[in-house]
């Protein structure tokens, strides 16, 4: 069918069985016979007007053989479509189609169903070929239910179409006899039992009720009115897997948190370990080289000579290159040494100057993304520019060291600890005290669900720096996270930075108490000679209380925010307040993100989390109550916790009863560009490289020694 040397094999039998030798023809040579043959039949009756001479027969039964085992040779040589430009020519699959094709021999040689939900750029040919296959599948295999279905009647009668054009160039000797024809609606092939009907995610009932299909090909997913019902209470039970099974679902990425993202995060999360239906692939728009951008738009808009890429379109030519070196199907087709080059460049970047006139960059992002995060797109306004985030998706990485919690069963329960199956043995675990260790994890850090319940470090803690935790308990009932967010505090010298991060839907504010201590002893470094706690910022509403009573009373813990209900008046007193930890209401909400927004807006915050960028994404304004939350469906629970301890350690500063340290940073800066002063060198600042030297060892896979200056702080303390 599709994998060459699978196919090979089955062009072989088959001619064995018929008598024959079967030999494949050059496009040329069908394309001349095809005109012979088509000049046998009688202009008005469509009857030969004599009898086939042997060698026409042979022909006949050479072709029959070879295009009923072999989808390409069928689709290459018979095969007319409409190109993007709107002339009728010849299929030759585009990069894109030969993706496909490569993801579908893969299913094929393991003898799996094909099964695959395919994110994807628009006119790269995915639909196309689908719809091909779909009328090869009737046309040449007996007993094939086949549905093909779009978001509306309109877009699902256009699927068809490409069938029965595809159909109406083929010679007559290898179309089947129609038997049932109703226009955009059936196409039945009685003879041989198999059929094509045209359905639509408009429908109000279930789509494939009352048949078995073992061919569907659904487009445009995103648009449909009721996805759980149409596919997963009504398509997909009705699908019976087999290696004759061929099951596309296919569209863009348009709203977040919808049916269609949620189904793609779950495929991507579940299907290498065999616990999805579905195979998730991406298909960006630059892979479509010969229309992003066409000969004829480049024509109108030459590259200026003295051309320099806006830093925006750098950095998205290089998440797109880190994307294809991560993707062996995208790096098969563009190469290992990829890059983007200029012209697709020049063209991402008019495209998006006039996305933004028009006010819909968001939109922009979604249709050309350089990874399929990107590709799902906010609908509702954020608060955040696009561009903004953008910018922060772009500068997220991977973490250098993701660890589990272990310790006594009485201190943490066993659910809560990492399977042995989940431990790295090739690394060492880090020894928190007597009780507590955070063992090294397995990371393939290819989306949420792989980050949920494990300490991610993007940063090892280094003496002389204060870091700070944000904690933001949940139910622990799978809807809300509990999120705990490090912050390393920004100086004169760097920016404040995401260090650490941990997240989970299943731990309640009691569950996250040892995860709170390990990570603050953790991050509780050395300052002016003598150990000082990292501070601890709990929200003390639904739960959070006991979280960090447990941490005083159990732990020993004392370094917490303190609460001041009067950071706007004159004088600022903190002995004065009595009530530890973060409360919000109505007035300390916007007050927190507000603050987190101009931290964001001026670029003093790094983010290395990209599912803390994805919050960020979801924050919008409602206009009705006017308060700024998390979209429907979507959570904010990173944002919070970041923001909280954020708040905690700045604000002061936050509150300009001192000058912000990021501006203090700017305007040092630039004072030094104006009068050069002479700064040490390395040897000077070789504390900080405490963290980097234990980053790089994590990095390679190898056993990085932790510093004894380090062992000795977990010991003094």
């Amino acid at each position: 069918m599709y994998d060459p040397g699978l196919t090979s094999k089955a062009v072989e039998r088959a001619g064995i069985v018929r008598g024959i030798v079967p030999e494949y023809h050059s496009v040329e040579q069908v394309q001349r016979n095809n005109k012979h043959f088509a000049a046998l039949l009688h202009p008005e009756t469509d009857e030969l007007v004599r009898k086939l001479f042997p060698d026409e027969i042979a022909w006949v039964q050479n072709e029959q053989t070879i295009c009923q085992a072999d989808f390409t040779y069928d689709a290459t040589r018979y095969s007319k479509i409409l190109g993007w430009d709107g002339r009728l020519i010849s299929f030759v699959p585009n990069i894109a189609q030969r993706i496909t094709l490569d993801v579908w021999s893969e299913a094929e040689r393991a003898f799996l169903a094909i099964a695959e939900q395919a994110l994807k750029a628009r006119q790269l040919g995915k639909t196309v070929l689908a719809e091909l296959n779909v009328g090869w599948r009737v046309q040449y295999h007996p007993h094939t239910t086949a549905i093909v279905a779009s978001a509306n009647p309109s877009d699902s009668a256009y699927m068809v179409e490409i069938v029965e054009r595809a159909w109406r160039y083929k010679p007559w000797f290898l179309m089947p006899r129609i038997t049932g024809y109703a226009k955009g609606e059936h196409i039945e092939f009685g003879e041989m039992d198999s059929s094509l009907t045209v359905q639509h995610g408009a429908k109000i009932t279930g789509v494939a009720r009352s048949r078995n299909p073992t061919v569907f090909h659904g487009s445009e997913m995103a648009e449909w009115l009721n996805p759980e019902e149409l596919v997963d209470a009504s398509l997909i039970p009705a699908l019976h897997e087999s290696p004759f099974m061929w099951l596309l679902l296919e569209g863009t990425g348009k709203r977040r948190h919808d049916w269609w993202h949620k189904k793609w995060e779950f495929s991507k999360a579940n299907w290498r370990n065999g616990r999805s239906l579905l195979r998730p692939t991406f298909l960006p728009w630059y892979i479509g080289r010969d229309i992003y951008p066409t000969e004829t738009w480049l024509r109108a808009r030459p590259i200026p000579k003295d051309w320099k890429p806006e830093p925006l379109t750098v950095a998205h030519a290089e998440r797109a290159q880190g994307y294809v070196e991560k993707n062996d199907l995208l790096r098969k087709y563009l190469g290992d040494d990829w890059r983007m080059p200029p012209e697709q460049m020049w063209f991402w970047e008019l495209t998006r100057l006039e996305y933004k006139a028009n006010g819909s960059l968001g939109k922009f992002y979604a249709e050309y993304a350089s990874d399929d995060t990107e590709a799902f797109q906010a609908q509702s306004v954020s608060i955040i520019d696009p561009d903004l985030i953008c910018f922060y998706r772009e500068h997220t990485r991977q973490p250098v060291g993701v660890f589990g919690l272990t310790g006594p069963s009485s201190l943490i329960h066993p659910r809560l600890q990492p399977h042995k199956r989940e431990i790295n043995p090739n690394l060492p675990p880090l020894k928190i005290d007597q009780d507590f260790t955070l063992v090294p994890l397995l990371f393939a850090g290819t989306s949420e669900e792989c980050a949920i319940g494990k300490v991610l470090l993007w940063e090892f803690p280094e003496h002389e720096e204060e870091y700070g935790l944000g904690v933001d308990p949940g139910l622990g009932v799978g809807s809300d996270n509990s999120s705990i967010e490090v912050l390393r505090k920004g100086t004169l010298h760097r920016s404040d930075g995401q260090v650490g991060e941990f997240a989970s839907p299943h731990l309640n504010a009691k569950d996250l108490v040892p995860f709170c201590y390990a990570i603050g002893r953790f991050f509780s470094t050395r300052r002016a000679g003598s150990i000082r706690q990292a501070k601890i910022v709990v929200e003390i509403e639904g739960g959070g209380n006991i979280t960090q009573l447990d941490l005083r009373l159990k732990y020993g813990w004392r370094n917490f925010h303190t609460w001041m209900r009067a950071y706007d008046q004159v004088n600022l007193d903190r002995s004065r307040s009595r009530q530890i930890g973060w409360s919000t209401n109505r007035w300390s909400r916007p007050q927190l993100l507000i603050a987190f927004m101009d931290y964001l807006r001026n670029l003093w915050l790094e983010v290395n989390s990209p599912w803390l960028c994805e919050e960020m994404a979801d924050l919008e304004a409602d206009e009705n109550t006017q308060k700024i939350k998390a979209r429907a469906g979507a959570h904010d629970d990173r944002v919070m916790a970041i923001a909280m301890v954020l708040f905690s350690l700045h604000d002061l500063e936050i509150w300009k009863r001192e000058q912000p340290a990021p501006a203090m940073r700017e305007q040092s800066i630039s004072e030094s560009e104006a009068s050069p002063i002479w700064r040490p060198g390395l040897q000077a600042s070789d504390r900080r490289l405490l963290g980097t030297a234990v980053r790089r060892a994590l990095l390679v896979g190898g056993s990085p020694a932790y510093p004894e200056e380090f062992e000795s702080q977990i010991n003094e303390e």
